[in-house]
């Protein structure tokens, strides 16, 4: 009858109602059981990372960012393609197949046995047998995978942007922002830089001729048994590639100047400075009284500060510390710096041995930039790896002739790297103790 067929039809929906009740039951307790795991095995640090990439700015709302992550100070009008795919950052990767499988594993087996003489024969065999299965999953993944990570119009902007030879795209100076400008501009400020008394140009590439320098006199070290064989072959120099120059625009500045960066990475002497970079760090004796490490330590060591009325705080930035290094006056200061015993702490090498070595890592470095040959005849190179601790330890030597001043002596003066932060005696003449510091040391300070 119709009452019973009525009944029935509501007995099967209290059945749907109650198995589906049922099973979200029992979803809720995994998804409990699920959360409370990944608690246990997630760092709150993990957390606050994965918070803020779901925030996901970049690329996706970048029309309230785009002015803080793209600065075009080009001629060229960026399409709003070419806009979205450069605020995504330099960190984003275009998701892409892998062609040359063979690369790919090559690459994996070659960062693989950088681990062997840090473990076990057993566990080291462990790794590379699961880097291999992973290597092979990954392929077969990625190549299955036809959804690119970026719209279309963005991927042709890549090609465009490409192909366009009238403009620069460079990473900013600070702040990780991307930079476009026009290419004549960009040489043309790089020229200006290369036109300085630090610079030469040279006719050819002095690779070569540096490289056998250097190795001869690490061969010599090595058969007079001053080093290891093993020391021998990590700072030795074969096959190498000349120091590229670029720059990278300061947009905070006015006229967007650029900050000259010679990467060394792959040249004759890169191995050889991070090694003595290592060593100096390890044997220098005092850091300058000045040194800040970050912006925490910075306010530690101000919030103590009284009688902030009668104070005036004033902010020095060093011009192109790194190239104003006079870099043989640097070499002798970290020399003298160290341990005065014949030879110097953790390391096999005399002081004349290891002058030597300073010398031949950052005198007369040769680089290119535009396919034009030069040689740095004076300061350190920002792109080497002892260009931050001469530098360091040049300013250190200034600082302490601070301490000299018989008067406009600053009572707070805090350093990092070539940002300098003062605090002064209202009454204090400021502009009388730049002027001072400067001519003392022939260096550029400048009140910002």
């Amino acid at each position: 009858t119709q009452q019973q067929f009525l009944s029935f039809k509501r007995y099967l929906i209290q059945q749907e109602y109650y198995n589906r009740n049922k099973d979200i039951q029992k979803y809720e307790k995994q998804v409990k059981e699920l959360k409370k795991h990944i608690e246990s095995v997630v760092s709150t640090i993990d957390y606050r990372k994965l918070e803020k990439l779901n925030k996901g700015p970049i690329g996706q709302n970048y029309e309230t960012t785009r002015n803080k992550l793209v600065h075009n100070i080009s001629t060229y009008v960026l399409t709003p393609a070419e806009e979205r795919l450069l605020c995504r950052g330099w960190n984003f990767c275009i998701e892409s197949k892998i062609t040359k499988t063979d690369d790919f594993k090559t690459d994996m087996e070659i960062n693989a046995t950088k681990l062997e003489s840090h473990c076990h024969p057993s566990v080291f065999s462990t790794i590379c047998h699961h880097l291999h299965d992973y290597a092979n999953k990954y392929i077969r993944n990625i190549n299955k995978n036809n959804i690119r990570n970026i719209s279309d119009e963005e991927f042709h902007a890549i090609k465009t942007l490409r192909n366009n030879k009238e403009i620069i795209i460079s990473r900013a100076d600070k702040g990780n922002a991307i930079v476009v400008m026009d290419k004549k501009d960009y040489i043309e400020k790089t020229n200006n830089i290369l036109q300085l008394k630090q610079f030469q140009h040279t006719t050819k590439s002095l690779q070569k001729e540096k490289e056998e320098e250097m190795n001869k006199y690490l061969r010599e070290l090595y058969k007079e048994n001053t080093i290891t064989k093993e020391l021998f072959y990590s700072i030795r120099s074969t096959c190498s590639s000349i120091a590229c120059m670029y720059g990278q625009p300061k947009i905070h500045k006015n006229g967007y100047p650029l900050r000259p960066i010679i990467s060394s990475i792959g040249s004759y002497n890169y191995e050889l400075s991070k090694y003595l970079a290592g060593l100096i760090k390890v044997n220098r004796v005092n850091k300058s009284f000045s040194y800040i490490k970050d912006s925490f330590d910075l306010v530690k060591q101000i919030k103590e500060i009284t009688n902030a009325k009668q104070q005036v705080m004033c902010s020095f930035d060093v011009d192109a510390l790194y190239t104003n290094v006079p870099v043989k006056e640097a070499i002798d200061i970290v020399v003298e710096s160290m341990k005065k015993s014949k030879t110097i702490k953790n390391t096999p090498f005399n002081k004349k041995q290891f002058k030597k070595l300073l010398e031949l890592a950052v005198c007369n470095v040769p680089f290119r930039f535009m396919n034009e040959y030069y040689i740095q005849c004076d300061g350190v190179a920002m792109g080497s790896p002892l260009g931050p601790i001469l530098a360091d330890v040049f300013m250190s030597k200034l600082e302490n002739k601070l301490n000299k001043f018989s008067k406009n002596k600053p009572q707070v003066w805090l350093r990092y790297v070539d940002d300098i932060l003062c605090i002064f005696d209202n009454k204090q003449n400021i502009d009388n103790v730049l002027e001072k510091v400067s001519e003392k040391e022939k260096s550029s300070l400048q009140k910002s």
